[in-house]
């Protein structure tokens, strides 16, 4: 990334309606360069979203051809060991606003969430109401729930709880045309990426497991036998 490509970018996002931080100053970046992992990677750029509207202007800014070369990374707590949130580009900080309770059914026992609410506060907020979230992780005072997600987090409890994946109902993703559903009828725009997503995953599938280990948790990287 040049030097002329950040302040491109902050005019364009807040032209796009942006509401949250963009920030370029090196401490906060040199402080998003590391986790818990023995790896550091410098990025050029650190972005607040407010809420899932802004996860959408960003997808959709940084889908521009001009900015399309730079990548997006999306940070909740910074605790992985495997540098899983560090990237040059774009760290996307879902920690700073996106960290709300959205919905809760506890007869269903069922909670919707923002990706950078703590795991801690999440339980703490279904404690009074005989549930809680099942991974139980060591870092539950600072990971995410989107870290946990995008880790597929499990802890000691797992064996009996199961992992993140095996206690998520569903999932919403921004994309530059807008929010995408698991749990809602695909929009017209994204039926051609899902189908090709499925075909490659069923196209791709007997040779990857022919290709890997047999693991029951696979932490550093998606889980493709499940896709």
């Amino acid at each position: 990334m040049t030097d002329q490509i950040p302040p491109a970018l902050t005019t364009a996002l807040r032209a796009a309606g942006f509401r949250g931080e963009i920030e370029t100053d090196r401490a906060l970046c040199s402080a998003m360069s590391t986790d818990n992992s023995v790896y550091q990677v410098m990025p050029d750029l650190v972005v607040a979203p407010m809420d899932a509207v802004d996860m959408v202007t960003l997808e959709r800014v940084m889908a521009e051809p001009r900015f399309a070369r730079l990548p997006v990374t999306a940070r909740g707590g910074g605790t992985g060991t495997n540098g899983q949130s560090l990237s040059r580009g774009v760290i996307v900080d879902t920690r700073r606003h996106m960290t709300r309770l959205l919905d809760f059914d506890a007869a269903a026992g069922w909670a919707d969430v923002e990706p950078g609410m703590v795991l801690d506060d999440l339980n703490e907020r279904l404690r009074p109401h005989g549930v809680f979230f099942a991974p139980e992780t060591s870092t539950s005072t600072r990971c995410t729930i989107g870290g946990m997600v995008s880790t597929d987090a499990s802890g000691k409890g797992s064996r009996v709880y199961g992992k993140t994946s095996d206690n998520i109902l569903g999932l919403e993703i921004a994309r530059p045309e807008g929010l995408l559903s698991s749990l809602a009828p695909a929009p017209d725009w994204a039926r051609p990426m899902l189908d090709a997503a499925e075909t490659t995953a069923r196209s791709g599938r007997a040779a990857f497991i022919a290709a890997t280990p047999r693991l029951n948790r696979r932490f550093t990287g998606y889980d493709l036998e499940r896709a």
